[in-house]
Formats: C-alpha cells, sequence, structure tokens
C-alpha cells in the first residue's frame, strides 16, 4: 500500500496520534447524553412529585373551608388554580432549574479549562465580563418595561376595566403554605 505524505508527514502517523482523541470525544459525547438524559428525567419526576403534594394540600385545605365559603368561591376558579398555577411550578421546577443549573456548571468547567490552558488571556477576557453583566442587566429591564405595557398584560389596554380579585382565604396560598410547614 503507498502511502500518503501531507507537509507535516503521513496520513498512518496522523491517524496514529489522533485516534485517542477521537475515542475520547466518543466516550465524553455519550457520558453527555447519559447526563443529559439523566438530568431531565430526575428534576421532572421531582417537580412530578412536588405537585402531587402541592395538589394534595390545595385539595385539603379546600375541604377544610366551611360552607359559606363554597358560595363565595366558584368552582372554575379553583380548577383554574388547581391546574395553571401549580402547571407553572412544575415547569419552573422541571425544566427550567435543569436547564439552569446545566448552564451555570457549563460555565464554571468552561472558566477552569479556560484558566488552566491560558490564564493571561483568561484574565484579559475578565475585563469585558462586567460590561456584559450591565448589558443583559439593562436588556431584561427595557423587556421588561415593555411587557408591562403591552395589550396582553393586566396593566395593558385590553384589560384596564376589569377587577381582579385574589384569592380571599389566606388557606389557598399552597406554595408559601407548605413551604413554610416544611423548612420551619
Amino acid at each position: 500500500m503507498k502511502q500518503v505524505s501531507t507537509r507535516s508527514g503521513n496520513v498512518a502517523e496522523f491517524d496514529a496520534k489522533n485516534t485517542p482523541i477521537e475515542l475520547y470525544r466518543i466516550v465524553g459525547g455519550v457520558f453527555v447524553i447519559l447526563a443529559a438524559i439523566g438530568q431531565f428525567f430526575f428534576f421532572v419526576l421531582s417537580s412530578e412529585r412536588q405537585i402531587v403534594r402541592m395538589r394534595l394540600a390545595f385539595y385539603k385545605n379546600i375541604m377544610r373551608q366551611e360552607m359559606g365559603w363554597f358560595d363565595t368561591n366558584s368552582c372554575g376558579e379553583m380548577t383554574v388554580k388547581l391546574t395553571d398555577d401549580i402547571a407553572q411550578i412544575h415547569d419552573a421546577i422541571g425544566d427550567k432549574l435543569a436547564i439552569a443549573i446545566q448552564y451555570f456548571a457549563g460555565a464554571i468547567f468552561s472558566w477552569t479549562v479556560i484558566f488552566y490552558y491560558g490564564w493571561e488571556l483568561a484574565l484579559f477576557m475578565q475585563i469585558g465580563a462586567p460590561f456584559l453583566i450591565v448589558s443583559f442587566a439593562w436588556m431584561g429591564n427595557l423587556k421588561r418595561r415593555r411587557l408591562a405595557h403591552s395589550p396582553w398584560t393586566l396593566e395593558g389596554p385590553l384589560c384596564r376595566g376589569y377587577k381582579f380579585k385574589p384569592a380571599r382565604s389566606p388557606d389557598l396560598n399552597v406554595a408559601s403554605a407548605f413551604l413554610s410547614r416544611q423548612w420551619s
């Protein structure tokens, strides 16, 4: 077999040098895939268990109310609270928390690698970090202000004439009641 040569050597030498690196990349990729699947599985499992506990606490609090309370509060309002509000908590615990932890761990790992391989460049790059943080905070504040004046929010023009009444029973604030009992 005729060997092909390149400027820096032949192809066989190149393959011999890079084979271990390719194997490390394959093993690392498989590990990352399995870790991501496990991460989302366990966070979603945890959020499902939290939601079951919150719904049970909510149901118990509803059943402990006096009979007159059911005359002032509608069945639809309780159903909305039971599904929508707790579904938002489910999303926050399940997906968003897992993604936030993943990004934070990736940032810490990246900074570690950067400081290990080129600490001079990493220190120079840190000069721009405060400017990035300030610009992201400014953009978030700008987005929040625009959403506050959107026609689809409670302060917007489509909802201005309507009065939204809060829940009348302090026991229905399930999340704070549950957390205060859990952690106190």
